[in-house]
């Protein structure tokens, strides 16, 4: 299960590189705009599902009790 929360902390390292790539300076206002808001959503919802993940791991393995 473990495992699992490597898959999020992958999409965050892929979306923070694909920010910095040279290319990246060529955006037009809207894109960079919908790229922020985009990547902001991208990120809550990442951190979300590792919050998620971790307590669903710490609930299986008897942290909280019963």
């Amino acid at each position: 299960m473990q495992m699992a929360m490597l898959i999020v902390f992958l999409v965050l390292f892929l979306f923070w590189r694909s920010g910095r790539k040279p290319d990246a300076h060529r955006m037009r206002k809207g894109s960079r705009i919908g790229t922020y808001i985009l990547g902001t959503a991208m990120i809550m919802a990442c951190l979300a599902g590792q919050w998620v993940m971790g307590q669903s791991i710490l609930t299986a393995g008897g942290y909280f009790g019963s």
